[in-house]
């Protein structure tokens, strides 16, 4: 179950800054957005490009926020010179997902627009916040944690112009499907289209113990490792308005940490905490080598 923290009393500000650093990147230089108490999440690439003045001055802080809420939990993506910086703002009863924009690397922002076209519905928090990505054509993608119809789901929303406004929002994962799910990473791929990862307890029905773990097909549903509620490792990819492909990566990782995904050519990579035997917890990584079709087995990292 995600579960959306007690509001604070104070509304909080989010604090941006700009920070320039040196890199031994194509241009020699790139630009750090660093957001004070919060993660840095999700980002969608582009071509070397030099850093707009406002990067290579001092960093200034920015404060972004909804006037009465409590904001948190920010996740922030660049390409080219848009940064887009999104998070939670809470209410004593209700949260919701709020985008701003900067069209010039970050030395200003426009003000916050609400993402979700539901009001209320998001359940966003620090270890699940929402996830951003900023693509070519003034597109940016935002999915995030919510609730719908007594079940916990992802939802996902899109911008065509620059943040300005969002499509209606879909479920990407969760509908008509039992169990809780979270902990999701998004990334776009080389073609523009859409990868989120995410773990999903629809299979989490107490079974008996047995070794042996099931990867990359979602009709095998493998036993329930003890330590803890069932939880598998989905992956879902569409690009514009086509149908949505979803394929179980993995099944019993551990259920309450954070996943990865991250896009090379037709290559995408997922990362979670996975159980070996002996219930031991360690990271692991799988890779698709088909656009994110199928997966691999996963292979453990350290």
């Amino acid at each position: 179950m995600v579960h959306l923290p007690a509001p604070q009393r104070r509304p909080q500000r989010l604090l941006v800054a700009l920070v320039h650093a040196t890199t031994s990147s194509h241009n020699g230089a790139a630009w750090l957005l660093v957001v004070l108490a919060a993660t840095v999440a999700g980002c969608g690439g582009g071509p070397p490009s030099t850093p707009p003045a406002a990067a290579q001055a001092a960093p200034t802080p920015i404060a972004l926020a909804v006037d009465g809420r409590s904001n948190a939990s920010v996740s922030v993506a660049a390409f080219g010179h848009t940064v887009a910086a999104g998070w939670t703002g809470s209410s004593e009863t209700a949260s919701d997902i709020y985008l701003s924009v900067s069209p010039d690397g970050g030395a200003t922002f426009g003000a916050p627009v609400r993402v979700n076209d539901i009001e209320g519905d998001a359940r966003a928090s620090g270890e699940q916040a929402a996830r951003v990505a900023v693509g070519t054509g003034n597109a940016i993608h935002v999915a995030w944690p919510a609730r719908r119809d007594g079940a916990t789901v992802i939802r996902y929303a899109e911008s065509k112009d620059s943040g300005r406004t969002f499509s209606p929002a879909v479920t990407v994962a969760g509908a008509k499907q039992t169990g809780a799910r979270g902990w999701h990473a998004m990334a776009l791929g080389h073609d523009g289209g859409v990868h989120v990862v995410w773990l999903d307890g629809r299979n989490a029905a107490p079974m008996a113990a047995a070794s042996g773990h099931q990867h990359g097909k979602a009709g095998v549903k493998p036993v329930r490792p003890a330590g803890g509620p069932r939880q598998d490792i989905f992956h879902a990819s569409w690009k514009g308005e086509s149908e949505r492909s979803e394929q179980l990566i993995q099944a019993n990782v551990c259920f309450c940490c954070k996943t990865a995904v991250a896009t090379a050519g037709e290559h995408v990579y997922a990362a979670w905490r996975h159980i070996y035997p002996g219930s031991l917890r360690d990271i692991a990584v799988a890779r698709s080598t088909d656009n994110g079709a199928t997966f691999g087995p996963p292979i453990r990292v350290s």
